[in-house]
């Protein structure tokens, strides 16, 4: 531990464990948005069984809702070290080169936040498209 920068270790530590929280978190924001896929597909393949109008809306909500969930899963790439970046600094203070690394970090997991601010509003709206769906169909169904 360093004199000028005690609480340099602490700090570090809460930010490796927050990048991690936040890689989980976007994992099971994944896993979500396939539960949420598979189930609007399996919707669609029963809502067009027979096909029928009154069932047009609760279908196209499926589809919708399968679009927006596809969406949340594209694949993305995690801000990650340059490895071969990090070798200008073996002859700098170790201080510094910690510092700059903190900062790296806490720059990478705001673009982590970014991200998965943006899949979590993808889910969310999947999920309601599919609510919608699984009611319009219901509708639908009753219907006929």
């Amino acid at each position: 531990m360093s004199a000028a920068l005690p609480s340099l270790d602490l700090i570090e530590r809460e930010v490796r464990a927050e990048r991690i929280a936040h890689i989980r978190h976007h994992d099971a924001v994944d896993t979500k948005a396939g539960v949420v896929l598979v189930a609007a597909g399996v919707l669609t393949a029963i809502a067009t069984q027979p096909v029928s109008t009154p069932r047009y809306p609760g279908i196209a909500l499926a589809v919708l809702a399968a679009l927006a969930a596809l969406s949340a899963l594209v694949p993305q790439h995690f801000p990650t070290w340059q490895t071969s970046a990090l070798r200008r600094y073996l002859r700098a203070e170790e201080e510094f080169t910690r510092l700059t690394m903190l900062d790296t970090t806490i720059d990478m997991i705001q673009e982590l936040k970014r991200r998965l601010a943006w899949k979590v509003l993808m889910l969310r709206v999947a999920v309601y498209l599919l609510g919608g769906s699984i009611l319009a169909t219901a509708l639908g169904t009753i219907w006929i």
